[in-house]
């Protein structure tokens, strides 16, 4: 899964892990998800609005 994905074992994980137990939404700030689950037949959920995201992001690049 991670080879065709390019994504790190962790997130792999977590698909794998919603996948088996039939998930209906899959719930996370991890916004890599959103492209991981466009062809799943769960929903991805981000709560954090947009704005608070991009400061988190501008906090771990400085």
């Amino acid at each position: 899964m991670r080879s065709y994905l390019y994504h790190d074992v962790f997130d792999c994980f977590y698909l794998a892990l919603a996948r088996q137990a039939d998930v209906d939404v899959l719930v996370t700030t991890d916004r890599d998800f959103e492209r991981l689950c466009e062809n799943e037949a769960f929903e991805y959920v981000n709560p954090v609005p947009e704005d608070v995201l991009e400061r988190f992001h501008a906090v771990g690049e400085s």
